[in-house]
């Protein structure tokens, strides 16, 4: 065996321990909607079922600011129990 090997092995073992971690494999959210909507225990398919629309794509990209649809942030906002302004500071997308 080449010492290339040996020492591969090594690595893989410690890599193997870092994903075993639950948290290793997912993103940090720093949506301040994401967070407000996780700790109120809503999914974006809860969501979109109680603002009736079709689709949970459509809330997330509104969550994420790449739509900007007033009647679902005012929706999201309302399910929240706070203003729309807090959530989205500013009516632009992000």
């Amino acid at each position: 065996m080449h010492s290339n090997t040996l020492s591969n092995r090594g690595r893989n073992k410690s890599r193997n321990v870092l994903r075993t971690n639950p948290l290793s494999g997912r993103r940090i959210c720093k949506n301040r909607v994401r967070i407000a909507l996780l700790r109120h225990g809503l999914s974006y398919a809860e969501v979109a079922r109680r603002l009736n629309v079709a689709n949970r794509s459509t809330i997330a990209r509104v969550v994420y600011g790449h739509y900007v649809l007033p009647e679902i942030r005012e929706g999201i906002a309302g399910l929240l129990g706070v203003p729309m302004a807090r959530l989205w500071p500013t009516q632009d997308a992000a």
